[in-house]
């Protein structure tokens, strides 16, 4: 019998993004949809050669850890609404700047090449 996994949620009702993260990390990681999605827009950025690449939503980096490789001069920024997250990628992203941010509420002020 399979077991249910159960959105996190805070007291608002909310997702708790921060403790849904370990949920559903290594989904996003390995699953092939996932990767698949990594190489696509690896493959449609390079020949573009940002400079300064954004991650809006980033959740645990994958997609930045990917394109560090493909884009090794680009400086890489990626936002979260979860404050863990964000703490996490730090630790373990070094290569890249992260900052937690309410895409719905807050913004930076600073342009990207792309987003």
């Amino acid at each position: 019998m399979s077991k249910e996994v159960v959105t996190p949620r805070d007291g608002a009702g909310r997702v708790d993004h921060d403790a849904g993260g370990k949920l559903w990390s290594d989904m996003v990681r390995y699953y092939p949809s996932g990767v698949h999605r990594r190489r696509l827009i690896g493959k449609w950025l390079a020949p573009l050669r940002p400079r300064t690449l954004l991650d809006a939503g980033c959740g645990p980096g994958h997609l930045l850890d990917h394109l560090r490789a493909v884009l090794p001069a680009a400086a890489l920024c990626g936002v979260d609404d979860a404050a863990g997250t964000v703490e996490e990628n730090r630790r373990r992203l070094p290569f890249a700047r992260f900052e937690r941010l309410d895409l719905a509420r807050e913004r930076l002020d600073e342009r990207f090449d792309a987003v």
